[in-house]
């Protein structure tokens, strides 16, 4: 089994690989093709969506990873933003 490094950012696009140069958009596509092994690797910035996490396992010796990139601030909310004239 492959471990794989996969990337989000809030100006990605999940047609991307999930690269480093080309990153996914969403943390929830990401969720979709993590296999066990996997790290992602989500920079900073602001995720407003619902997570849902479903059929996803790792195991002891090859656990799914999400984590901070380079120690930016990441913030995941449910919330949408609201905007007022």
């Amino acid at each position: 089994m492959t471990a794989n490094n996969y990337y989000v950012a809030t100006d990605g696009d999940n047609l991307n690989a999930g690269t480093l140069e080309a990153p996914f958009k969403t943390i929830q596509h990401a969720v979709s093709i993590v296999e066990p092994g996997s790290t992602v690797y989500i920079k900073g910035g602001i995720y407003r969506e619902e997570l849902i996490i479903e059929d996803v396992y790792g195991t002891e010796d090859n656990q799914i990873t999400f984590k901070n990139f380079n120690d930016e601030d990441v913030l995941i909310t449910g919330a949408k933003e609201i905007n007022t004239p």
